[in-house]
């Protein structure tokens, strides 16, 4: 977890949030899921051109590959927040 989520996730246990508090909230926080999603297809990409050139053994990263999935950062920001989707 960094700093971003830490603190997101100290607001969200926060007793008198409101529905706009909590849809702000979700929205950075779907805002941190997008960009490590995004970290994470780059590194994909890169590790990729690097086992098309030899440099890797493509046997250990293509198992670790084949574990990462998409994430829907509005739904898991809905769900975490209690949010509608539309809010997030």
């Amino acid at each position: 977890m960094d700093e971003d989520e830490y603190l997101i996730s100290v607001a969200l246990n926060r007793r008198h949030l409101t529905e706009g508090q909590k849809a702000v909230l979700a929205n950075e926080y779907r805002k941190i899921l997008s960009e490590k999603a995004k970290k994470e297809r780059v590194e994909i990409a890169v590790t990729q051109r690097e086992i098309n050139r030899g440099n890797i053994l493509s046997d250990t990263v293509t198992d670790k590959m084949n574990e990462r999935h998409e994430v829907d950062t509005h739904k898991e920001a809905s769900y975490k927040f209690k949010v509608s989707e539309r809010k997030s």
